[in-house]
């Protein structure tokens, strides 16, 4: 494996990592302090990490590295539900 090739496959364990941080909520305290920055950064940057799922879980399906296919898959998922969210139309009644 070359490095070029395991530096893309990391791209889907970041992906699946920043992902998380959509998903979880803050918590009190110095831990949600934390957390804060990641969880804000992973929201402002999913439809790119959505992306970098995409080319991680790529190079692992062409590596037959399943784990990487599945983090970045995972990734993608989760890029894609937050971008959806957050930029659907409110809805009014």
């Amino acid at each position: 494996m070359t490095i070029l090739e395991s530096a893309l496959k990391t791209l889907g364990y970041i992906s699946l990592l920043f992902g998380l941080f959509t998903i979880i909520t803050t918590p009190p305290g110095i831990l949600g302090g934390v957390v804060w920055l990641p969880k804000l950064w992973a929201g402002a940057w999913a439809p790119i990490l959505a992306l970098m799922g995409l080319v991680g879980a790529l190079c692992g399906l062409a590596s037959k590295d399943y784990w990487s296919l599945l983090a970045g898959m995972l990734g993608v998922a989760l890029g894609i539900q937050y971008t959806i969210l957050v930029t659907r139309p409110p809805v009014t009644r």
